[in-house]
């Protein structure tokens, strides 16, 4: 039986966080997220360097794991 996916209010389909920028208020700023990191990984994203053959691998074997032990 095919699984619901389910939005929250916020996700809808066909947006990602990469579409819709950080809101920077003082509470994100000590929310422990290290924003140089993330405009690092953003930048590395926009450039087409994230994403390996290694990093797919890996999350095809995850995934396939998951749809084992359902």
């Amino acid at each position: 039986m095919p699984r619901t996916v389910r939005w929250s209010r916020r996700q809808k389909p066909g947006t990602t966080s990469a579409a819709r920028p950080l809101p920077l208020g003082g509470r994100e700023r000590s929310s422990g997220i290290r924003q140089e990191l993330v405009a690092q990984v953003r930048q590395a994203i926009h450039a087409g360097d994230y994403d390996t053959p290694a990093k797919l691998e890996l999350a095809l074997e995850r995934m396939l794991d998951q749809v084992d032990g359902d």
